[in-house]
């Protein structure tokens, strides 16, 4: 009777495991396929045409470059670098912010901690004072489009 007790909670725990595992490897990345992924903004926002473009190596998400577009070609990130897009004086840059975005879903695999308030914003990521719908909806967007290539 013992034996069959131990063996019963040996059973039990493998399948908690198992299942586990399972559930959890639907939730990463592993099922990207590889490739360098696009989207661009239908339209300008703030006067910005914003663009995405996520890299998948070995099932994995490697890269990811969010950045707007103005009129005259300028680049919201470079603009933000050399001071002529100032969002807060004493704050870190757009570009800055936008990095951080991007190293958080490539260390996750995903966008689903960046939690967003009423106005867009999210206490997620340490730093980051943007509004980060576009930059999610595009990630979640490349994400899909990855997962169905």
């Amino acid at each position: 009777m013992r034996t069959t007790k131990k063996l019963l909670t040996l059973c039990t725990i493998s399948a908690v495991s198992l299942f586990s595992l399972v559930a959890c490897s639907k939730d990463t990345a592993t099922s990207l396929k590889d490739g360098v992924y696009t989207k661009t903004a239908a339209e300008a926002e703030n006067g910005y045409i914003h663009t995405m473009s996520m890299t998948v190596k070995d099932g994995k998400i490697s890269e990811i470059n969010w950045d707007g577009t103005d009129a005259d070609g300028n680049k919201k990130s470079q603009l933000s670098l050399d001071g002529k897009y100032v969002m807060t004086p004493d704050g870190p840059t757009w570009a800055a912010q936008s990095e951080a975005l991007s190293k958080h879903v490539i260390e996750k695999q995903s966008t689903s901690e960046l939690k967003m308030d009423e106005q867009g914003k999210t206490d997620a990521v340490s730093g980051v004072s943007i509004k980060i719908k576009g930059f999610v909806d595009f990630a979640d967007a490349l994400i899909e489009e990855a997962t169905k290539k």
